[in-house]
């Protein structure tokens, strides 16, 4: 699930990985932090954050954390400095997002990361949905204060550039007296003099196909030793780039101050369920997918072009650099206090995690080489697909005008299995590319190839003969076709094993869009909802119930998604059951929908039929509550998937039953469908929708248009029918004080012998 890389034969990669640490030795002195020289010889007793102290239950509720090592006092340097009044051209500063610029003199530069960040800094869009700011502060003790000084000797034995920190308290020359004032708890370390750029001009360059290649090693490296530290912010702005000795880019780390997280009580494991990208740090083994998903998107552009070999062979030789006297280094660096206290408990936990690395590794691999993604440049490309065989396809991607082994063109070379692999995707970008597929085979690894933009020509020679559900040969299965994404002028020859599908091909104009999107289009998420509801005859129900949605590259947002929410009213010994199902991926461009729900925790006010009901006593008297058990399975058919216009049909089959087992009104007047009934119903519906959001919406127009008819059949004596109308317009004003103005209209209207819950 990766990108662009020059391809590169087994022998050229063993030599790359044996010298990696000649090539980048160069580097490292470049980029290596030597301690600034000290302008006070001066130390002082420093606590991080004495605000995440908390006691016994607030620890139950909220975990242990790392609190311990923030609220210990500690011996800290103490540097001076001077802000940089004239930060550096280049983009250094740019880069390494969160730092401020400091001098200690004419020559040094420094930079410096405070300890406590603003919540906003220190949380993803992700933490910050799910949590209240105040708990998020709290929170903060997640995070080791220490992880920057503890990755570092691990950094440096793997080979992974970085910016090399010290931890002090930093006093600005000239404000507080002087003394520099009371200071503030950070990180400091050097500016590398050499340029840097960051993920996003990296990925620019690799399409416009004038840089030289990513070191698909170097990165490997990299995010193996993101996986056994558990730093899970690994994303784009995780990264700058810089150029190796052979002008390939490597990757620097700015802040793996994510690493060693740890999650304990109720509330932060109970949040692990519906967060995507946390997993706390102990011994065990990690959860792979979460602590490398912020960092998927890399993943998948740059190391397609490793093999399971060569991904061994990095893997080998990063795990052979994670000795003890790394591990010993590590706590080592430590401010002393804490060395002492947690030092020895910390090893073993390094070293019983470092056993299981070659496990990580593999789980890695696994992960990534599911769906891969190779990509070509905006110039010409030639992409060469051979069905070698039942198992194996061999794609070739090089400049268009290359010769077969002109090796500096050739940007990806390999071949797949189905056993490791479910799906190829070739991403060709712009150029006036050519796609050649040939083989002859009975079933494949399916192929999707988007042509980008540019006068595209694909010949498919190929052919698929399938066996329709593995059972019945000669049909063509369609999950082993060849599928090409691209603009209507692509030329297509011999297209008899292709289906082509005509899109826009003008990439997103937003690079974060562009490259990190935050839609999936592969694989599987699985998440959790919660459920809570009221009502005055059965007080509060409250449950928890998975989400699972699986992804696919041409279905948006999802191609399958299925739910099963479960929740109890405690005080009144009644539960709901909701099970909802949505596939995309049987009529195309439609959406079978499927809801079944059985509940007990019913309650509707009866008055008597019709709207000129009067009543004798408060409205709101129990007398007038009905309580019902109801099941309910209602399979649909939404056309299209999306779109601000959809058409609905729907058929449904219920079962209602009224409590009588209380004197109510709606046992002493006995209106039609008091006794237990089995219904089925056919509807339809036309819905339009410009609601920017379905829940607040601040503009837009909704208007659902429904109609309901009930069959006689089953417990019903007389068939009746309901048509419903909803429209609804939002509109907000500017200024500082936008006010939304909301206007709403509904109407219903029954006909036929009608049940009195209808």
């Amino acid at each position: 699930m990766k990108g662009t890389a020059r391809h590169t034969e087994t022998r050229s990669w063993k030599r790359s990985v044996l010298f990696l640490p000649l090539c980048l030795l160069p580097i490292a002195a470049v980029l290596a932090f030597s301690a600034p020289p000290d302008s006070s010889r001066t130390s002082t007793t420093f606590t991080p954050d004495l605000s995440v102290s908390a006691g016994g239950s607030h620890r139950i509720l909220f975990g242990d954390l790392w609190r311990d090592v923030w609220t210990l006092p500690v011996t800290v340097p103490v540097i001076r400095a001077f802000p940089l009044q004239h930060p550096p051209a280049d983009e250094t500063l740019a880069v390494i997002r969160g730092m401020r610029g400091y001098q200690l003199d004419d020559r040094s530069r420094i930079v410096f990361t405070p300890l406590v960040k603003p919540v906003e800094a220190g949380f993803n869009r992700e933490f910050q949905r799910l949590y209240a700011p105040g708990v998020l502060a709290d929170l903060r003790a997640m995070a080791h204060p220490y992880a920057r000084l503890l990755a570092g000797p691990f950094l440096d034995a793997a080979g992974v550039l970085h910016l090399h920190s010290r931890f002090v308290v930093l006093q600005e020359e000239g404000q507080g007296g002087a003394g520099g004032g009371a200071g503030e708890g950070g990180f400091v370390a050097a500016l590398p003099s050499t340029p840097l750029i960051d993920s996003y001009e990296l990925l620019r360059r690799l399409e416009r196909g004038g840089a030289g290649q990513v070191d698909p090693a170097a990165f490997l490296a990299a995010r193996l030793l993101g996986l056994y530290l558990g730093d899970w912010e690994e994303g784009l702005d995780a990264w700058a780039w810089t150029s190796a000795g052979d002008g390939r880019s490597v990757p620097v780390l700015l802040d793996p101050s994510h690493a060693f997280t740890r999650f304990d009580g109720i509330i932060p494991r109970a949040g692990t369920f519906f967060l995507t990208s946390v997993d706390s740090w102990d011994g065990g083994l990690p959860s792979v997918g979460r602590v490398l998903w912020t960092g998927r998107h890399l993943d998948r552009w740059l190391l397609s072009p490793l093999e399971k070999r060569s991904w061994d062979s990095v893997t080998a030789v990063t795990a052979s650099r994670l000795t003890d006297s790394v591990i010993e280094a590590s706590i080592r660096v430590l401010p002393e206090e804490v060395r002492i206290r947690y030092g020895t408990t910390l090893a073993a936990d390094m070293k019983s995690r470092r056993d299981r690395f070659p496990h990580m590794a593999d789980e890695f691999y696994r992960m990534n080489v599911r769906v891969v993604d190779l990509h070509g440049t905006d110039g010409p490309e030639l992409a060469e697909i051979t069905r070698i065989d039942d198992e194996r396809v061999r794609v070739c991607i090089r400049a268009a005008s290359a010769r077969e082994n002109d090796d500096p063109t050739v940007l990806s070379d390999r071949v797949f299995t189905s056993a490791e692999t479910d799906e190829i995707r070739i991403l060709l970008k712009g150029g006036d590319d050519r796609i050649v597929v040939r083989g002859h085979v009975a079933s494949s690894i399916p192929v999707r190839v988007a042509g980008g933009q540019g006068n595209d020509e694909i010949t498919d020679s190929s052919s698929v003969s399938g066996y329709l559900f593995g059972i019945i040969p000669f049909i063509g299965d369609a999950e082993n076709c060849t599928y090409v994404y691209d603009g209507p002028g692509t030329v297509v020859h011999e297209s008899d094993g292709t289906v082509f599908r005509t899109v826009d091909p003008a990439p997103p104009a937003n690079d974060t869009v562009r490259f990190a999107p935050e839609r999936e289009d592969r694989g599987y998420a699985q998440t959790w909802t919660g459920m809570f509801d009221w009502n005055s005859e059965f007080g509060p129900m409250i449950g928890v119930g998975p989400t699972l949605t699986y992804f696919d590259h041409d279905t948006r947002p999802f191609i399958s998604q299925m739910s099963l929410l479960g929740g109890i009213a405690p005080f009144a010994g009644v539960g709901r059951l909701v099970m909802q199902a949505e596939w995309r991926g049987l009529i195309r461009n439609t959406a079978f929908l499927f809801d079944a729900t059985a509940t007990g925790f019913e309650v509707l006010t009866y008055f008597g039929r019709g709207n000129e009901s009067v009543t004798s006593r408060s409205p709101n008297d129990p007398y007038y509550r009905v309580r019902q058990t109801q099941v309910r399975l209602e399979p649909a058919l939404r056309w299209p998937a999306d779109g601000p216009l959809t058409l609905t049909v729907q058929s449904g089959f219920r079962i209602v039953i009224t409590g009588k087992g209380e004197h109510k009104y709606v046992t002493d007047e006995k209106p039609y469908g008091i006794a237990d009934m089995a219904l089925a119903s056919f509807s339809g519906s036309m819905r339009w929708d410009t609601r920017d959001d379905d829940v607040h919406p601040f503009s837009g127009a909704y208007c659902d248009i429904s109609g309901m008819f009930v069959p006689k059949a089953f417990s019903v004596g007389a068939p009746y029918g309901r048509l419903r109308g909803d429209a609804r317009f939002f509109a907000t004003t500017g200024g500082p004080a936008p006010v939304t103005l909301s206007l709403r209209v509904l109407g219903i209207r029954s006909w036929g012998k009608v049940p009195y819950y209808d």
